[in-house]
């Protein structure tokens, strides 16, 4: 009974850590706005065709991809700061 119990456990701590692993991929990677190519999100340049990624928040000063109309950070939606 106590194996049981230990496979199970083991079994639901191996489930958790692939899930939070695939997590983390997807945080990480975006496609870039001018040639779809695969960059990580704290990328300035693509490094396939140089066009710029990210800048910083008028509002926050957080790093920001260039495409995203609200800064994930704060919300502010680009325009005059508030």
């Amino acid at each position: 009974m106590i194996l049981l119990i230990t496979l199970a456990v083991l079994l639901w701590a191996i489930q958790a850590e692939t899930e939070l692993r695939d997590r983390e991929i997807v945080q990480v990677v975006g496609a870039c706005p001018q040639c779809t190519a695969l960059v990580e999100l704290n990328w300035l340049v693509c490094p396939h065709c140089r066009t710029r990624l990210s800048d910083s928040c008028k509002r926050c000063q957080h790093s920001k991809m260039i495409n995203y109309r609200h800064c994930p950070h704060c919300g502010h939606d680009g325009g005059e700061q508030s």
